[in-house]
């Protein structure tokens, strides 16, 4: 699932909750920096993976 679906899907859980707008920046913040992280370039060294 691609970040921004599970997002959308924590969004709206998160709009149909008795929760407080700072609770849900919170979690949008931590999902947002999961997010960044995974779209990191990934660094291969194909002879080793070869060997």
């Amino acid at each position: 699932m691609g970040w921004a679906t599970e997002k959308d899907i924590r969004m709206f859980i998160l709009s149909k909750l008795n929760v407080k707008a700072v609770l849900i920046a919170q979690l949008y913040t931590e999902l947002e920096s999961v997010a960044s992280e995974k779209q990191k370039p990934l660094d291969l060294d194909l002879e080793k993976l070869a060997a």
